[in-house]
């Protein structure tokens, strides 16, 4: 089975970034990031596709 979402510390490996930039990306409106329970859960799908849309944009 294919995985639908990465961990915190998966996108960021996935990013090239640290952990903690991802949690702060995580309280960012358009970034597309699912809270389930205490987790932070990034879909795959989502992460690429909103990853092309900041193509060109300082974070």
């Amino acid at each position: 089975m294919e995985k639908l979402a990465y961990s915190v510390p998966e996108a960021a490996e996935v990013l090239g970034v640290g952990v903690q930039a991802v949690y702060n990306l995580a309280h960012v409106a358009s970034f597309p990031a699912v809270r389930v329970g205490n987790r932070i859960l990034i879909p795959c799908e989502s992460l690429a596709r909103w990853l092309e849309e900041q193509a060109g944009k300082q974070l």
